[in-house]
């Protein structure tokens, strides 16, 4: 079941024309890509504390990392890398999957600042594997202390088994607060525990105030998608819903099924959304918006309930909108002025 719901989504966003074939591009469509199927399987495989001895503790009480001096990571997940780097942890990196940002580990970290590189040779953390070719000889060749993951811990079993020294931490991702929490094992996992606290701290405070900022504004009938050709939504049960909510907005597919799914452009046009916000690429940005638009004036009923011709679209490329990082606290701000731009003035 797990499985494929994983390739419905893949294939969804396969068949997204706002994604384009463009190739500098692709990096960013796959990492969506993997976000979402990341959410499906903590949201269906549940977010317990499934740790076994030696998998759920994040003691960083080992010291073999090169400079740093501190715990050697991999981070296994493009959220988990990015609030890495965000919290200028990034030298503890000596691992990474698939999808994370290596084009950012390249920019921002220097060969002499990585724990087990030749400085000067111009190497990065590997690529260790991803949440679908979880493979042992690569993460093990890399010397790690600790593995960050969003996945099942079973899926390392036979990791742990063979390597019980190497602590597999389980970092769920399933919704905002989850995103503090993160912070906060990252940080203990890398030995800087009030690194973490400070970030999370930070975030949450952002996204209190922009909750008391909104709390007495009309509520704004709000749809977040990615795309407009086999277009998937944000449902009941996503970390879109929760931003959404905070920013002043209700999220018209909350009662239509949970995370993510392509809807029906006949329900789109039944539940009536004042905003909706399309997930598109830079180089489609104006079609996708001109796509939405049309859409909505072409389908505007004569009976003058709702004016679909004043369904306010809003595009954003940047596809860390749909990435649990930090960084949401920022978006969501962002959010909260697109459902009410008189915020724009504060």
């Amino acid at each position: 079941m797990i499985r494929g719901r994983i390739i419905r989504g893949l294939r969804g966003l396969r068949g997204l024309e706002a994604w384009g074939d463009a190739a500098r591009y692709d990096a960013d469509m796959k990492w969506s890509a993997l976000l979402l199927c990341l959410t499906v399987i903590v949201a269906l495989g549940g977010c317990g504390n499934d740790a076994a001895p030696g998998s759920g503790g994040t003691s960083a009480s080992k010291t073999s990392g090169g400079t740093s001096g501190g715990p050697r990571v991999i981070t296994f997940a493009p959220g988990l890398t990015t609030m890495t780097l965000d919290m200028g942890l990034g030298k503890h990196i000596v691992g990474v999957d698939k999808y994370s940002p290596t084009d950012r580990l390249a920019k921002e970290l220097s060969a002499e600042a990585l724990p087990g590189v030749v400085p000067g040779a111009g190497e990065l953390p590997g690529v260790v594997g991803d949440f679908l070719n979880v493979q042992i000889e690569p993460m093990l060749a890399v010397r790690p202390d600790v593995i960050l993951i969003c996945m099942q811990l079973s899926h390392f079993d036979t990791l742990r088994q063979v390597a019980p020294d190497v602590e597999v931490v389980r970092v769920p991702l399933d919704n905002l607060a989850d995103v503090a929490a993160a912070m906060r094992t990252i940080a203990k996992a890398c030995g800087e525990s009030a690194v973490g606290e400070r970030a999370a701290k930070d975030f949450e405070q952002q996204l209190a105030d922009i909750a008391a900022m909104t709390k007495n504004l009309p509520k704004k009938r709000a749809m977040y998608v990615l795309g407009y050709t086999s277009p998937l939504a944000a449902g009941d049960k996503s970390f879109l819903q929760e931003m959404i909510e905070l920013a002043g907005g209700v999220n018209v597919m909350k009662g239509e099924f949970v995370d993510w799914k392509e809807p029906s452009l006949e329900r789109v046009l039944l539940l009536r959304p004042d905003v909706v916000v399309v997930q598109a690429s830079p180089e489609n940005a104006a079609e996708a918006k001109a796509y939405w638009e049309d859409f909505f004036q072409s389908h505007a009923p004569g009976d003058g309930q709702h004016n679909l011709r004043a369904v306010q679209v809003e595009v954003v490329t940047d596809p860390r909108w749909t990435q649990q990082s930090g960084r949401l606290a920022g978006y969501t701000r962002e959010l909260a002025e697109m459902l009410h731009p008189e915020l724009k003035k504060q």
